[in-house]
């Protein structure tokens, strides 16, 4: 029987409500993640840190991601969504990316994930790195 698999990459995204700032769990260093070719799902699931008691969570705004062109002249332009990637928005802590990945070549998707606290909108810039299929066949 034909099996599709469907990979799953779980990625926390903390947001510092004190210093503005982000971490990420499920990226490399680099705030990079490497997908392989096929169906992929990026879960984004959202937690506050560094708040102080009574503070609000950050929260995912309906749309949490706005993508970027990856070429060296016009690098921070905003983009079209890329055509493999549908986002959707479950809740104010979660949304998914998910990737259909059939890249012959490695192609870098630049985007801001966004976060709203306290009526202000924080972003940071992680990659997308779609691979091209394996070698071999395997």
């Amino acid at each position: 029987m034909f099996e599709a698999p469907v990979r799953i990459y779980e990625v926390k995204v903390y947001f510092d409500a004190q210093n503005h700032v982000f971490a990420f769990e499920g990226f490399d260093g680099n705030r990079t993640l490497r997908v392989q070719q096929g169906i992929n799902m990026i879960v984004l699931g959202l937690e506050t840190t560094n708040k102080a008691d009574g503070d609000p969570d950050a929260e995912f705004p309906i749309y949490p991601v706005v993508w970027f062109t990856t070429d060296r002249e016009s690098y921070q332009s905003t983009i079209h969504q890329p055509e493999c990637f549908d986002v959707q928005w479950h809740n104010h802590q979660q949304c998914t990316l998910v990737d259909t990945n059939s890249s012959l070549i490695e192609k870098h998707h630049k985007f801001n994930v966004l976060v709203s606290y306290k009526d202000q909108t924080y972003g940071t810039d992680p990659v997308i790195i779609n691979q091209p299929p394996l070698s071999g066949g395997g």
